[in-house]
């Protein structure tokens, strides 16, 4: 269904464009739609109007019939129920313009008589398709849907005046020189298919048409005469027409069997130890279902129409499979080939580490899964080293030394039977402590000792003098000391540019983002801290503001270091 797919997408960009609004069904409600076959064949009616066209131009080297062809035959191979309900009518009315096609070019070629008797023919035969297209039913979401065929229609009707016109000006110029002549719809019929033997005759009322060893007595009506007839084996023909002593030219009709199409696909993959089936089809040229039996390169295949074939191969590779249908007496013969792409069965590899930045020379562990037991080497940085595997797990501890970014990946080189397989990427980074960032924390740390130091005195109730008073009252609030709320705002300004959230989050919010990184439980007691004092309007104890700092300060030196210190 997929080439419907696309052979539907170009027709719609080459013709009008089909438009529609968004809408939500629910689930319930969905039903099986033709929709997309109405808007399809609707669109492939105008390719049909097309090659009418070049019909009506006279246009012997159009394409539309030859594009329309290769359509057809897209849709022949496919395998939908669906639309091979819908494809036989439009397979008809290509075979009946088809007719028209080359009797035009016949006609042009100087077979005149003969090239208007297949116009003719084929005329009827696409008059017959249109009333069968006509009568299909599209099954939409609301309603019943039906093609117009009238464009279609219309023309064909001006090709019939064509075709009308062309007749008389050959039969008016006949009828001076000729008193008997005899011509056919089609010299090159298939076994099985009518073709019709048409004849003028001056002053005659009856003639006899030879038809290889057979003999017919045919009425002449108005100076002229019809026969039908069916070839039921294929040859060479000749006929001709006799009336009293004078014979009439002579027709050679070459009459073959039926072409015939072996429908597979031209690549199939499969695994090792594992079944691989190649469905098919065989058809004759209309896409119409035959019996027969296939021969391969594995034995012969019964067919009905379709068939399956299950193969199973040890090794893995490149296989190929013909298949050759010998034909019969009204059937050719056909041929085909399918390649198998044979693989090993997949491995699947996973890892994680339990670090995504580490200490230069600091050890940790990575851990993995494969889906089987097999050697696999883990690889840092390209350099690989072979692991132990066992009940599908393996483990490794790992130390680098050189500060960066890390890749760490395992890999699994392949044998006759699994294929070769690499694990996801991680990135490990390793760092060296950054000497001037922990300096900068640790001053940070001392000047809030220093501030705590100082403010117990007088919480104790020791006796200060006056002068000492006033001095540690301008030492308990300096310039610049951080207080609770400033310390919180600047470590979650911090956190959101770093992790790239949105000044919209709440310190809940924040905290909850970060739940998995090491660094959390000292960032939810500095939470909790600050939600205490500014949302809570209570003043921290003095064991509650030291928790705070200290909770801080860790959270800085986390952040630094990007493990515990």
């Amino acid at each position: 269904m997929r080439r419907v797919a696309i052979i539907m997408f170009i027709l719609l960009i080459l013709t009008s464009p089909v438009l529609a609004e968004p809408r939500q069904i629910p689930l319930n409600e969905v039903r099986e739609s033709d929709e997309g076959y109405y808007i399809f064949f609707s669109a492939l009616l105008k390719l049909y109007s097309k090659s009418l066209d070049d019909v009506l131009d006279e246009n012997l080297n159009g394409t539309s019939y030859e594009r329309l062809g290769l359509i057809l035959n897209f849709l022949i191979e496919e395998q939908n129920e669906r639309l091979r309900h819908f494809l036989p009518p439009f397979l008809e009315l290509y075979k009946g313009i088809g007719k028209i096609v080359e009797g035009q070019r016949v006609f042009f070629k100087g077979k005149m008589l003969s090239g208007v008797a297949m116009m003719k023919e084929g005329i009827s035969e696409s008059e017959l398709a249109l009333s069968d297209i006509e009568g299909l039913e599209f099954k939409t979401e609301n309603d019943v849907k039906r093609l117009n065929v009238g464009e279609v229609r219309d023309k064909l009707e001006r090709v019939k005046d064509l075709v009308s016109t062309y007749e008389f000006l050959v039969k008016k110029k006949l009828s001076e020189n000729i008193t008997l002549a005899l011509y056919v719809s089609d010299e090159n019929p298939f076994i099985y298919e009518n073709v019709t033997f048409y004849g003028i005759a001056r002053n005659f009322s009856e003639v006899t048409v030879h038809v290889g060893n057979e003999s017919f007595k045919v009425k002449v009506v108005k100076g002229e005469f019809s026969l039908n007839y069916t070839f039921y084996t294929p040859g060479v023909y000749i006929a001709y027409a006799e009336a009293g002593n004078i014979r009439s030219n002579v027709l050679r009709i070459n009459v073959t069997r039926i072409p015939t199409r072996i429908i597979v696909p031209k690549v199939v993959v499969g695994r090792i130890f594992q079944d691989v089936i190649v469905n098919g089809s065989l058809v004759d040229y209309m896409g119409n279902p035959i019996q027969g039996n296939l021969i391969t390169s594995i034995g012969n295949v019964s067919v009905n129409g379709s068939f399956s074939i299950k193969l199973r191969y040890k090794k893995y590779g490149n296989y190929v499979i013909n298949l050759y249908y010998p034909g019969n007496n009204i059937y050719e013969s056909s041929e085909a080939s399918v390649r198998l792409v044979i693989l090993r069965l997949p491995v699947t590899i996973r890892i994680s580490s339990e670090r995504e930045k580490v200490r230069a020379g600091k050890e940790f562990r990575v851990y993995g899964n494969v889906s089987v037991d097999v050697p696999i080497e883990l690889c840092v940085d390209g350099n690989c080293s072979s692991i132990e595997v066992e009940n599908g797990s393996f483990n490794a501890t790992l130390s680098i030394n050189d500060v960066g970014e890390h890749e760490i990946y395992a890999y699994f080189k392949g044998n006759e039977m699994y294929e070769p397989a690499k694990s996801n990427v991680i990135i490990v980074e390793v760092y060296s402590y950054p000497v001037r960032e922990i300096a900068v924390a640790v001053l940070l740390l001392f000047l809030v000792f220093l501030i705590l130091r100082l403010r117990p005195r007088k919480m104790q109730g020791i006796e200060i003098g006056g002068e000492i008073e006033e001095l540690l009252k301008r030492e308990e609030v300096p310039e610049g000391t951080p207080t609770v709320r400033d310390s919180y705002r600047r470590i979650y300004f911090t956190l959101i540019r770093k992790f790239n959230l949105g000044r919209s989050t709440t310190p809940r919010e924040l905290l909850n983002f970060l739940k998995d990184k090491p660094f959390w439980d000292h960032l939810a007691k500095v939470t909790m801290g600050h939600e205490k004092e500014v949302y809570a309007g209570r003043r921290l104890s003095l064991k509650e503001v030291k928790a705070f700092f200290r909770a801080l300060g860790n959270l800085m030196l986390t952040l630094i270091l990007g493990e515990e210190p």
